[in-house]
């Protein structure tokens, strides 16, 4: 749902205070091939692997 508009994931991004979280299969998540979901996949591997 989120990623589903142009800039939702991006509006509730940058409206976040502190935290920003993403619930849902990551799996299911990677397979929507949007920008924004390659990006935030992205992030989440890049955090996980520190």
């Amino acid at each position: 749902m989120a990623v589903s508009g142009p800039n939702i994931m991006n509006i509730t991004a940058t409206s976040a205070k502190e935290e920003f979280y993403i619930i849902g299969d990551k799996d299911l998540y990677s397979t929507i091939g949007s920008k924004v979901e390659n990006k935030s996949i992205s992030i989440m591997n890049e955090y996980n692997s520190n």
